[in-house]
């Protein structure tokens, strides 16, 4: 069975801070989603998508907007499978990309 991160961060060069990555389903390979924070404020939906979808395929992914349109920094990722989830965490975690 497998055990999800606490606080995973991610960098990518895209992003000014840091992103952190928590959440999994039920199954071993029933899909698992990432909540992933802290984004620069200019990473679209369209990045996110770029990034995550070298994995593995996505189920959806959702950058988090204000009502004014504004990014509130995170971002949701959903893998159809788990094992694409887990390796999304350890191809990105802590390791700066270009």
């Amino acid at each position: 069975s497998f055990s999800h991160p606490k606080d995973v961060i991610w960098q990518h060069h895209m992003f000014d801070n840091s992103m952190v990555a928590l959440g999994a389903s039920a199954g071993p390979e029933a899909g698992a989603k990432l909540y992933i924070s802290n984004l620069d404020f200019g990473v679209t939906n369209s990045d996110i998508k770029e990034l995550f979808s070298e994995v593995g395929v996505l189920k959806r992914c959702t950058v988090h907007y204000d009502r004014s349109g504004r990014s509130n920094g995170t971002a949701e990722v959903i893998y159809i499978n788990k094992s694409d989830a887990i390796a999304a965490v350890k191809r990105y975690n802590n390791v700066q990309l270009d």
